[in-house]
């Protein structure tokens, strides 16, 4: 038991600032506990890290703009390791703090563990992103905010096909059986384009080298490989294959795009979709992000869809919530999340997004399409035709029809 409970690491992230900002802001309710369990070791470590950056920044400037109601903001942070044994640990010793009112979970390597446990609990998780189909869209207690599966795969294939490729390869990670799974969906999606569909190569965390897999790409003409593995990995392979001469799009997917690690890839053009708002984008909603950002952390790397998906997600508690008039439970989260009708945080939500009480959350089939060449500034929005989410100029997402 001591080995299990000492197997994370668990702290107040944001405390202390926030603490500060809620007592210069003479804040006397009681705090309004977040619990977030993210991947800070490991593969994903770095996105990991810059999520709960964002999410500190924003529990500081809501408590210096008077918190919820006079009730101060506090983020408690997990570190879930990538594991689901380490991840249930967390989220037991969340529940077990009655001020902890919400949950979020950005580790979709270990969040299947949990589901059972929080929707038993009737504990409201409000985010952050998620791909396990067992929970997202599927439990009453998860509240999907960004692309669901396997739209997130269908993505890559519409964004293939809006940069004018013609032969779609597919390379995914070897450790997790499930990952092979991926070619059920990515084969019928790539003939339904038009496009040809070159297979799939596997790869290990492990391997010395990635040319193997490359190589079974490019001898069959791929102009557009789809790489599923972890961000660390991805530059690996896509390295790789600029090595052994590729020189068409590599696919780029949800949270496994990072600009602040493909920018360290030379010569290497990706086709992205994005699962939350792009963090670059001009309109108002958007640049009110990054300056909160640059006001009170400008150290955190927040280039990731991770990090959009965070403040996304605590934007909407945020206005689910407004002045409660007395202790925020998790109750009166599942109650005020209840009342969200047709909401899009003015083109942050992919869509116009409604909770109904004791309801799964609706499936979100739309994104945010964009290229990035390694170098630019940011990356570049693919034209849309019609916003889904009703957002005018670049905020505007595409949506996915049967």
């Amino acid at each position: 038991m001591a080995l299990t409970m000492g197997a994370f690491m668990f702290t107040a992230c944001g405390s202390d600032d926030s603490s500060d900002s809620a007592a210069a802001a003479g804040l006397t309710g009681t705090p309004v506990k977040i619990g977030m369990a993210v991947p800070l070791t490991g593969d994903t470590a770095d996105t990991a890290k810059a999520s709960v950056g964002v999410a500190k920044a924003w529990a500081s400037w809501v408590n210096e703009q008077g918190g919820l109601g006079g009730h101060p903001v506090e983020i408690l942070s997990a570190d879930s390791k990538a594991s689901g044994q380490v991840m249930l640990a967390a989220m037991k010793r969340f529940v077990e703090d009655e001020n902890v009112s919400a949950v979020m979970i950005a580790d979709t390597s270990a969040e299947g563990a949990v589901g059972e446990y929080l929707a038993g609990k009737n504990v409201p998780v409000v985010g952050a992103q998620g791909f396990d189909t067992t929970l997202w869209s599927k439990l009453p207690n998860f509240y999907s905010l960004t692309t669901t599966f396997p739209t997130t795969l269908a993505g890559q294939v519409a964004v293939a096909a809006e940069l004018g490729a013609k032969k779609f390869g597919v390379i995914v990670c070897a450790e997790v059986p499930a990952c092979r799974e991926a070619e059920k969906v990515f084969q019928p999606l790539v003939e339904k384009q038009s496009l040809e569909y070159t297979g799939l190569a596997t790869v290990a965390s492990a391997d010395a080298n990635f040319t193997a897999a490359c190589l079974s790409q490019i001898q069959q003409g791929a102009d557009f490989i789809s790489i599923n593995v972890k961000p660390a990995i991805a530059v690996r392979v896509m390295a790789d294959c600029r090595q052994q001469g590729y020189k068409g799009y590599f696919g780029r997917n949800s949270s496994g795009f990072s600009q602040a690690s493909d920018e360290t890839v030379a010569d290497t053009r990706s086709g992205v979709n994005l699962n939350a708002f792009p963090w670059w984008a001009d309109a108002p909603a958007a640049k009110n992000f990054r300056d909160i950002m640059a006001k009170y952390d400008d150290d955190v790397d927040y280039r990731d869809s991770g990090s959009t998906a965070t403040w996304t997600a605590l934007e909407l508690f945020r206005k689910a919530l407004g002045a409660p008039a007395g202790d925020v439970t998790r109750q009166s989260v599942t109650d005020a999340y209840s009342k969200i009708s047709d909401e899009t945080l003015d083109g942050l939500l992919p869509m116009p997004i409604t909770f109904t009480a004791g309801q799964a959350a609706a499936k979100v089939p739309c994104f945010w399409l964009a290229s990035y060449s390694a170098g630019a500034d940011n990356p570049e929005l693919l034209p849309v035709k019609t916003a889904g989410n009703g957002a005018s100029g670049d905020l505007a997402s595409t949506c996915l029809t049967a």
